[in-house]
């Protein structure tokens, strides 16, 4: 489902939800919130043989031309920080713009932690070429969003249910977190769009050649959110 029907659908659909989304202030009394699910972390990236572009402060960034996703949150907080629009390399994708680094087009990356390691995996890109020279904004996390005329019992319940998945899959496996869901290719770079429709909620699960794959259980009955399951 394109993104802005997707955000439309949940504002207006009663027993429906967003999965993920960034819980920020703009949107924070838009929707009922059960999470959070996963950090969000967008970094600035360099190839690690250019020992030239160095950012300490926001101050440093006009000194370079940034890759960036077209219509992201990070180019209108690239913009936000003063930076002009001329030090802006637009992409329509991570793909797209980890290539045009490699090739340099761009002195950095903008993107989100997890999907510059989904892309170097994809594109076969030693992790050792590229290194993260500055974080852009680790302020947000990622939610469930759901219809504000949502059962509060219900919100509890799967609150509840996450809390528990959260706390077994520390147990049993401490690895780095993730957000769990595919990202929007609309442009919303800090956001994903699966919609949970009434009745039904989808559970994400781990797949060797792909991102991620959804798979339809009921509302409620289940949460899990570790990797495989």
């Amino acid at each position: 489902m394109p993104w802005i029907r997707a955000y439309r659908t949940v504002k207006q659909q009663p027993g429906s939800a967003l999965y993920s989304i960034v819980r920020n202030p703009e949107r924070e009394g838009l929707f009922s919130w059960v999470g959070p699910i996963a950090p969000r972390r967008i970094e600035v990236y360099a190839l690690a043989s250019r020992q030239d572009v160095a950012i300490r402060q926001a101050a440093d960034l006009p000194r370079y031309r940034h890759g960036v996703l077209a219509s992201s949150s990070a180019a209108s907080q690239l913009l936000q920080l003063g930076l002009p629009a001329a030090n802006l390399e637009y992409g329509h994708s991570d793909e797209v713009n980890l290539k045009k680094l490699l090739l340099g087009r761009a002195d950095t990356v903008v993107m989100l932690d997890w999907a510059m390691r989904w892309q170097q995996k994809l594109q076969q890109v030693d992790a050792t070429r590229i290194r993260p020279v500055w974080t852009l904004d680790q302020r947000y996390q990622y939610w469930f969003a759901f219809n504000k005329d949502t059962d509060p019992a219900l919100l509890h319940s799967l609150q509840r249910a996450l809390d528990r998945q959260l706390a077994d899959r520390a147990r049993r496996k401490p690895c780095r977190q993730r957000p769990l869901g595919r990202a929007s290719r609309t442009g919303h770079d800090d956001d994903h769009i699966a919609v949970l429709e009434p009745g039904v909620h989808r559970r994400v699960h781990e797949h060797p050649r792909r991102p991620r794959h959804l798979r339809r259980c009921r509302l409620g009955d289940h949460l899990d959110t570790r990797p495989g399951h």
